[in-house]
């Protein structure tokens, strides 16, 4: 996985202890762990290959003992410090704190980069928030997720109703908004004006007669 990764062009990747066999959502019921020695050597694997290839590819780990059958804050705190220590690792992320007490003690026993999911906290901290807790990354997967359905789903309930109209009421509202188009990509990107450009290059003249 790692090695296909690096070739694919990809900067990391979060790999978790969870056992593969019953793999869970974050916060469900029924969650499990692989044990601290298995874990250890699914990090070591991972990141002896990305040392092989490419030692600027991020491996993560994301620890979900804290809520699986049997965790508790310290067997957590333990397994992310291991996974830093032992198995390597960029970065450990701690999925599940059940109040900032525990984000704060976690934080202060392990010396490594450290980030946290919302968990138990009841709310997304703001970016200060987590500078005061002494936490420099910000994991937000789940803003850009609600937005992108949100905005797609009272789309397509007004397209519903209106048909067409509701798309070309939509781009007018948004016109000057500058958000980016799929299909303008610019001469550095790979699109149009790449595929023409590496056609002139290596194509004979007479095959580029369509460009007339």
């Amino acid at each position: 996985l790692v090695s296909e990764c690096i070739k694919a062009g990809i900067a990391g990747i979060r790999i978790d202890d969870q056992a593969i066999e019953g793999k869970r959502i974050t916060g469900a019921a029924g969650m499990e762990v692989v044990s601290i020695k298995n874990a250890i050597a699914r990090y070591r694997a991972a990141v002896d290959m990305k040392n092989e290839l490419d030692p600027n590819f991020v491996i993560m780990s994301h620890c979900y003992a804290r809520n699986a059958l049997g965790g508790s804050l310290d067997d957590t705190i333990t397994r992310m410090k291991a996974y830093l220590e032992e198995g390597g690792v960029d970065w450990v992320q701690f999925e599940y704190p059940h109040s900032l007490d525990e984000v704060k003690r976690a934080r202060a026993e392990i010396d490594g980069v450290f980030s946290f999911l919302k968990g138990g906290l009841g709310r997304i901290l703001s970016l200060q928030e987590h500078m005061d807790l002494g936490v420099n990354i910000a994991w937000y997967a789940p803003i850009t997720h609600r937005v992108s359905w949100a905005s797609m789903w009272r789309f397509m309930r007004d397209y519903n109703k209106r048909d067409i109209l509701a798309f070309e009421d939509f781009m007018a509202e948004h016109e000057k908004d500058g958000f980016p188009d799929a299909m303008d990509v610019g001469p550095d990107g790979e699109g149009i004006e790449k595929q023409r450009m590496l056609e002139e290059r290596y194509f004979p003249p007479e095959m580029l007669g369509k460009y007339k």
